[in-house]
């Protein structure tokens, strides 16, 4: 197809028919230039930032005894309502921006998000009352689920197709990391208190150094469709987002299954993330440190999973595309047998769990970062920064949901605190069915992205007749009409 336009412009233009280039022009990870430093430094203020997510789990019961929680009100308030406040306020703060983003220059909204939402985490340190605990904690949901559709919709305009899934895994890596990291911190440090002063200070660092060393890379700039225009000194993607772009991108088959699998599939990583350390102390008889390395070794395997994903995501994308959506729905729907192997595994020896923890932590990994490499693809440049904010506010209800739902089902039978955890690892099932469900869908939008793509930019650009656009669309595959 993309042969056919190059030729119909040859005739419309007078010009000898051009052939888009089927290698993008991009940036190769491995090459260390001015595209990667930024990459660099976004993963690094990824860290940080994820790292605030987790930060009172190890401490749950040492929490609830200083403000006088009894164990049910410990997972009720400080598992379920503080995650649920924080996902909200991140949810909302992720809408905005990444509506935002999709208008205006995206580093300087990431380091007002960072700012408001790491501000509000080191103001943590003072809290003397539960009620200002959780307005903090919900503030500062305002970074994480302001800076993810941000930190993504620049991926998509540093990077080709053939990259993105290597940079969406190391991202998402990092993000793991933060949060491995945040946990571990918070684990090994006494009182509860100190980590909120630790891991603000070098995200602010960060967001200075984006702001002054890097540059917002032009819209448009990594699609291949444009790659014989993109290269070009006067090259301009002037296209924004509007209320019919989104409607559009809203009848996506492939963009509603991929928002469809966030709330599902989000249940039970929130529940791990608030519970299952707690869990593995409380029921279990670990301390918390070793809690915490039982936790670590499930968070290597996930950035084993994802890394792994990345690579086949960018070597599978361009002739397998159904191959990629059944690999990563089964191994979602795979990811949570492990888990309940684990929360009904009477207690062993520390080593056990450790082991375990890390084949079930790939599996598990293999989906998020494939998830992000294929919204990128099957969206046009100008609608990114809101279609990751849309995922990532249903993901946010689910992370958010998770916690709370189980706090419900503990608070009702306090006694079935496992089974109430195992219920919530049901999710990965529903979720990995809707990602296998791509397979139906996925190579037809991301070739109708392609051409929303180009056509908006030659009729932006004045090299597209009404005659020439006609003729495009009616050469598309299968007869697609642009809207």
């Amino acid at each position: 197809m993309r042969d056919d336009v190059s030729a119909l412009l040859g005739d419309e233009l007078n010009i000898e028919p051009f052939e888009i280039e089927t290698t993008v022009k991009s940036d190769r990870c491995c090459e260390w230039n001015a595209t990667n430093y930024h990459a660099a430094l976004l993963c690094l203020l990824n860290i940080f930032l994820f790292a605030d997510q987790n930060l009172l789990a190890p401490n749950l019961t040492e929490i609830a005894n200083e403000f006088g929680l009894s164990p049910v009100e410990r997972d009720r308030k400080l598992g379920g309502d503080i995650a649920l406040a924080f996902f909200a306020v991140g949810a909302a703060s992720s809408l905005f921006f990444g509506y935002l983003g999709d208008s205006v220059n995206r580093i300087i909204a990431l380091a007002c998000v960072v700012f408001a939402g790491e501000l509000a985490c080191l103001c943590t340190y003072w809290v003397t009352t539960y009620n200002q605990l959780i307005a903090l904690r919900a503030l500062t949901g305002i970074s994480i689920g302001g800076s993810v559709p941000l930190v993504y919709s620049l991926f998509g305009d540093m990077y080709g197709n053939s990259n993105r899934g290597l940079i969406t895994s190391l991202a998402g890596v990092a993000m793991g990391f933060g949060v491995g990291m945040g946990q571990i911190i918070a684990g090994l440090t006494s009182p509860w208190r100190i980590p909120f002063l630790i891991i603000p200070p070098p995200a602010f660092i960060v967001a200075v150094l984006l702001v002054t060393t890097t540059t917002e890379p032009k819209r448009g700039v990594q699609e291949e469709v444009l790659s014989d225009e993109s290269g070009k000194a006067d090259f301009h993607y002037a296209e924004k987002i509007n209320a019919h772009k989104l409607k559009r991108l809203l009848q996506s088959p492939s963009f509603m299954l991929l928002l469809a699998q966030g709330l599902p599939g989000s249940l039970p990583w929130g529940t791990m993330i608030v519970y299952f350390n707690d869990f593995l102390s409380q029921e279990l008889g670990f301390t918390v440190q070793q809690s915490t390395l039982i936790v670590l070794c499930y968070g290597i395997g996930i950035i084993v999973g994802q890394l792994s994903s990345g690579y086949l995501v960018d070597s599978w994308f361009r002739h397998h595309k159904k191959l990629i959506a059944l690999f990563i729905g089964s191994c979602t729907i795979l990811g949570a047998v492990p888990v309940i192997f684990l929360l009904y595994l009477p207690r062993k020896e520390l080593w056990v769990y450790c082991i375990t923890c890390l084949p079930s932590g790939a599996i598990a990994g293999v989906s998020g970062a494939a998830i992000r490499t294929l919204l990128l693809n099957i969206t046009v440049p100008e609608t990114r920064g809101t279609a990751f904010a849309l995922l990532n506010v249903v993901d946010d209800i689910g992370r958010g949901l998770g916690p709370f739902f189980v706090s419900l089902i503990i608070q009702a039978l306090p006694d079935n605190r496992r089974e109430a955890l195992v219920l919530s690892m049901s999710g990965w099932l529903v979720c990995g069915m809707f990602l296998m469900s791509l397979a139906f869908t996925l190579e037809r939008d991301v070739y109708k992205a392609e051409e929303h793509t180009l056509e908006a930019y030659l009729a932006k650009s004045g090299l597209l007749g009404d005659r020439l656009r006609t003729r495009i669309l009616q050469n598309g595959e299968e007869n697609l009409v642009m809207e």
